[in-house]
């Protein structure tokens, strides 16, 4: 039991990633902050990107292995075959990259989304691929189906058609059905982002926080040496995304807070429950053990009668038992 309780955490983590990522890296743009009658003001929010070049360098950290998955995306807005707005995001549905440290490691929404239901088959990341992938509301409003085709028109391309081959369409319940996910090296084209992102979701295998985990919360300059090399050498959520923003310049990695709180409360009921049940283990064990023991010694008692009637101390008797 003791044993369990000490893998189920892992076991129950791999699980909980199928709700989604649990750190989101976006670009940290230098701006002043506004506010204008009690609301905040960024000009500049999402006018950043990152480097997709920059990327591999996730597997680098020193939680490396616990980054289970990640996957980037650009954003971009379109007119579909009805002149409406139609949202396209670029990104990588499963990609196989050599990151520095030389292993081959597959990144890409196909890892992190594993609750998406897929009518169909995935786009393919190879340079040329032009087939996409359309949510639920956008096949449903084209009547779209797997190996039908959409005309769309990009802004940034000068408003000129492109014809593309819808690979499969996918239900998440969310804002992914009014989205067509296109490969990335494709919106980075036709938009003229060549090698940039603007946000990566990046899932990884995080412990439940404690009282050194919320205290950095308050501010890492508040935490002594010793407290903060623990804090650095701890799956974290907030000390994985630490590391995150010193292996990418530039970057801004903060825990999606629903996420990383529920995990953390799952966890600990789950090895809570896990410890209360060893301790039940141990304790039916050692009245088991005080029973045949003690029958033992009502078989005994004549033995027992006689050695103590030649002088035998009761200390003798406990130690033969």
């Amino acid at each position: 039991m003791l044993s369990v309780s000490l893998d189920i955490g892992d076991k129950v983590n791999r699980e909980l990633k199928s709700y989604g990522a649990n750190i989101l890296v976006t670009p940290e743009v230098e701006a002043i902050p506004l506010e204008l009658e009690g609301v905040g003001f960024d000009p500049l929010a999402g006018q950043g990107y990152l480097p997709e070049e920059k990327l591999p360098e996730l597997k680098t950290i020193f939680w490396r292995h616990n980054v289970l998955g990640f996957a980037p995306y650009l954003k971009a807005r379109a007119q579909g075959p009805d002149a409406a707005v139609v949202p396209v995001t670029g990104t990588w549905f499963s990609k196989t990259l050599v990151v520095p440290t030389g292993e081959t490691v597959t990144a890409g929404v196909k890892g992190i989304k594993s609750w998406w239901w897929v009518d169909g088959a995935w786009p393919e990341d190879s340079d040329g691929d032009t087939s996409v992938m359309v949510g639920q509301a956008v096949a449903t409003r084209y009547s779209l189906a797997q190996g039908d085709s959409l005309r769309l028109a990009l802004p940034g391309d000068g408003g000129h058609d492109h014809t593309l081959l819808v690979s499969g369409v996918v239900s998440a319940g969310g804002e992914e059905d009014e989205q067509v996910f296109v490969p990335l090296a494709w919106l980075q084209e036709m938009t003229g982002l060549r090698g940039k992102v603007a946000q990566v979701e990046v899932s990884a295998l995080t412990m439940p926080k404690n009282a050194l985990a919320r205290k950095a919360e308050e501010g890492i300059d508040s935490l002594s040496r010793q407290e903060f090399e623990t804090w650095y050498c701890s799956p974290y959520v907030d000390s994985i995304a630490f590391q995150i923003e010193e292996a990418i310049p530039g970057a801004r990695a903060r825990s999606v807070r629903q996420i990383a709180e529920s995990e953390g409360a799952i966890l600990g009921k789950v090895q809570l429950l896990m410890a209360l049940l060893a301790l039940g283990a141990v304790a039916s064990s050692a009245l088991g053990i005080s029973s045949l023991m003690g029958a033992v010694a009502l078989e005994r008692s004549r033995e027992i009668g006689l050695l103590k009637a030649l002088g035998a101390h009761s200390s003798s008797l406990t130690w033969l038992f």
